[in-house]
């Protein structure tokens, strides 16, 4: 017969008591809860407000789990695909009071509450913990270090943004120019290169791009010139100033050639993107895809002709419409010969830069081809 000794029952009286623990902590949770009336959400991300706390239940997704650890390898947008059907409202499910608040990382422990009934939301048990103390994410709710940098980020991987280049053609005539390289019968420069540049003002060590012309912005509908967009053909660093200085190429993804110009890397732009509902209620289309002319898919990088003008942010989400012309056949006027067809969601897109007129964006989501002149409205 097995003997309950003294080992044995404190062993399961700390169990008990963590159970217990764990119990309560999420209770205590739900019952403190208040939820907000589920309002127009006016947040941007340079000026934080108060967010909807919670989601509905009809945009949650049957299948989110109910219980999940945080890797190393996840992404704002994998994590969200897990449970919402709308990627702009992340921020809600996280109950966080502003956008800046959103920080998980690696070893983090989420659980899906229900809090009235009708709405959930997700709280955190912080990675290291002895116990599981569930709570919901603040600022401060980390009191021991960790490394900033590990923070799962709306990408994780930097390489899903491209380095986009907007300007009005007198401004890019102004840059500094290519103007040769150390190897005199070199027509083409590539990685490794060190090449000349004229006109560069500036600081050793800067790091730096090398652009071309590339294509005008046009809009579809209303034919307005919308900008200059210049291709990016290579990255390098200063390595010396002077009326002629010298530049180290580091990456060459295209063809660098004489006369192409040099711009400082934008060090303003920020990676901690956070999917949001934006402010103004923005309708658009897709102008401009890269590597295809004409279709595209998740993924991939996509140019709208809407910008910070129209009221587009840094984190914005757009759903992907479908709709077109079909031709009526019950009509026997040329004035309605074709109508609109329903607008259908086949995909979302996440703002990641924003020009005045236009902005670059991320295919987040795609249940079918993307094609150029695709509508798109804002969650």
């Amino acid at each position: 017969m097995y003997k309950f000794n003294k080992a044995s029952a404190i062993l399961v009286f700390c169990a008990l008591f963590s159970s217990l623990t764990y119990a309560s902590d999420v209770d205590s949770l739900i019952d403190n809860i208040t939820l907000e009336s589920p309002v127009h959400n006016t947040t941007t991300q340079s000026s934080p407000q108060p967010l909807v706390l919670g989601v509905s239940n009809i945009n949650i997704k049957k299948n989110a789990p109910l219980d999940y650890t945080v890797k190393k390898s996840d992404t704002v947008i994998k994590l969200s695909n897990k449970y919402l059907k709308k990627l702009s409202l992340w921020p809600n499910l996280l109950g966080v009071e502003n956008l800046s608040s959103t920080k998980l990382y690696p070893g983090d422990k989420l659980k899906l509450v229900s809090v009235d009934g009708t709405r959930k939301i997700l709280v955190v048990s912080l990675a290291g913990q002895k116990f599981n103390h569930y709570q919901k994410l603040t600022p401060q709710i980390r009191t021991e270090p960790i490394n900033a940098s590990d923070y799962i980020s709306a990408f994780n991987l930097r390489n899903f943004m491209l380095d986009v280049v907007v300007m009005d053609k007198e401004s890019y005539n102004k840059l500094p120019t290519v103007v040769g390289s150390s190897n005199d019968l070199a027509v083409y420069y590539s990685m490794g290169d060190s090449i000349y540049v004229k006109g560069y003002q500036g600081n050793v060590g800067e790091r730096v791009l090398v652009i071309s012309d590339f294509r005008p912005l046009k809009d579809p509908t209303t034919k307005e010139f919308l900008g200059e967009e210049y291709r990016v053909n290579g990255y390098g660093v200063i390595s010396s100033i002077d009326k002629i200085s010298n530049l180290e190429l580091t990456s060459a993804p295209n063809a660098i050639m004489a006369l192409n110009r040099v711009v400082k890397v934008d060090n303003t732009m920020d990676f901690n993107i956070v999917p949001h509902h934006m402010e103004s209620e923005v309708n658009g289309q897709i102008i401009a895809l890269y590597d295809s002319l004409s279709a595209t898919g998740e993924y991939n990088n996509v140019v709208i002709n809407r910008g910070a003008r129209d009221g587009v942010e840094l984190g914005g989400v757009f759903d992907i419409t479908n709709g077109r012309k079909i031709k009526d056949p019950t009509s026997n006027s040329d004035d309605d010969k074709y109508f609109d067809s329903p607008q259908q969601s086949i995909g979302e897109l996440l703002v990641y830069k924003v020009e005045d007129k236009v902005s670059f964006a991320l295919v987040t989501d795609s249940q079918s081809e993307i094609l150029i002149n695709s509508k798109i409205k804002s969650q």
